[in-house]
Order: structure tokens, then C-alpha cells, then sequence
């Protein structure tokens, strides 16, 4: 069995920035994530293990795709193992977003389309197989 944890660190939204909210986001490193905390310092959030990724909120939906290896999970999946994605967090912390987009732009789809999307360009790639 192998687990990867991916930490995806929600921006600010357009009102947050219009109340002029401040993002707590310090530093991303590869399996860490520095926040400042309110009442001043700072916290340090690691994410154990070989196989982690903490992404800042600049990362895009493809970029936290591509960096989560969700197509390795496909791939896996037509091949007969199992394969399971979900999200954690707190309410309105982008977990819908992240797994299925956002319904204005095209760009923002989530790890759902992507995912049947890249589903059905295997299937097309498979022409040995008749469906």
C-alpha cells in the first residue's frame, strides 16, 4: 500500500482581499508549511513520510493535478488496483474546488474532470480493445 499526502494551502478569496484579510502563509517548503500565527510567532506544520507535497496558494488546479500524480492513480486503476483521492479540511477550505472546480472557467476544472477526461483519452489510445 502506498499513501501520498498532498496539503494544498487555500488563498484568499476576492472578499477577503477586499476586507483586507492577510494571508498567514509564511514559507512552503516540500513536506512543510510555516504560518504566522495571530497573537504573533509563527507555527510549523510538517507532513511526515517520503511521498508528500505541500502546495502554496499560488498553485493552479493543473499544477496541484500534475503534482499529485492523479494519472498514476488512473493509470492504476485500469489496471486493476484500487485508488482512492479525498479531501480533509476545515469548512470553506477549498475542498470542493479542488475536487471538482470551479463552474465559471474552464481552467479551474478539478481532480474529477481532469480525471475522466484523461480516462477517456486512455480509452482512445487503447484501440487493441473494443469497448
Amino acid at each position: 500500500m502506498r499513501v501520498r499526502v498532498c496539503v494544498r494551502v487555500r488563498p484568499l478569496l476576492p472578499h477577503q482581499q477586499a476586507r483586507g484579510d492577510k494571508s498567514t502563509l509564511l514559507q512552503v517548503e516540500p513536506a512543510c508549511v510555516h504560518l504566522a500565527q495571530t497573537k504573533g510567532g509563527h507555527a510549523s506544520y510538517a507532513v511526515d513520510g517520503a511521498s508528500a507535497a505541500v502546495l502554496g496558494d499560488e498553485q493552479s488546479q493543473e499544477g496541484f493535478y500534475r503534482l499529485c500524480e492523479i494519472d498514476n492513480l488512473v493509470d492504476a486503476v485500469t489496471k486493476g488496483f484500487h485508488a482512492t483521492v479525498f479531501a480533509y479540511g476545515q469548512t470553506g477550505s477549498g475542498k470542493t474546488f479542488t475536487i471538482t472546480g470551479g463552474a465559471e472557467r474552464y481552467v479551474d476544472r478539478g481532480i474529477i474532470p481532469r480525471a475522466i477526461a484523461y480516462v477517456f483519452q486512455k480509452v482512445a489510445e487503447r484501440t487493441e480493445f473494443i469497448y
